[in-house]
């Protein structure tokens, strides 16, 4: 396997003088962050497993998924959008208007899906997702 292969990170584009990452390493995700205050705005794919990872505070998700060419949010399974903040050496994610916001049934289509791919980027979802699964199910 070759080493690009491997690592599978790439600066993808620059979106309102933006800097947008797809599967950013960790040097990435720091100075991403540095400019965020510690915050990092997030977009992951189930189906292609990548993650689109900007500063949270200059642009919102509907602008990058605009350019990305896959459907909006609310209408989307394969996605979880959303913002995280470092805490130690993960970021967690706390927020995400798409999974507090949509229907019952895309949410359990959204929260059905194998997501553990996600902590390769550094980036733990699953204690927002317990919490909002708990809310609307249990």
């Amino acid at each position: 396997m070759k080493f690009r292969e491997y690592i599978n990170e790439k600066y993808w584009k620059r979106i309102d003088n933006v800097e947008v990452f797809i599967n950013p390493s960790w040097k990435e995700l720091m100075e991403i962050s540095n400019k965020g205050k510690d915050n990092i705005r997030f977009s992951a794919y189930c189906d292609k497993k990548e993650v689109y990872v900007w500063n949270a505070i200059l642009l919102l998700h509907q602008e990058v998924e605009d350019k990305t060419g896959y459907e909006h949010y609310d209408d989307n399974e394969n996605l979880i959008a959303g913002i995280a903040k470092k805490k130690g050496n993960i970021f967690e994610m706390h927020r995400s208007d798409q999974l507090e916001d949509i229907g019952n049934n895309m949410l359990k289509s959204i929260i059905n899906k194998n997501w553990n791919w996600i902590k390769k980027n550094k980036i733990d979802i699953n204690n927002f997702v317990n919490r909002i699964n708990t809310q609307r199910f249990v």
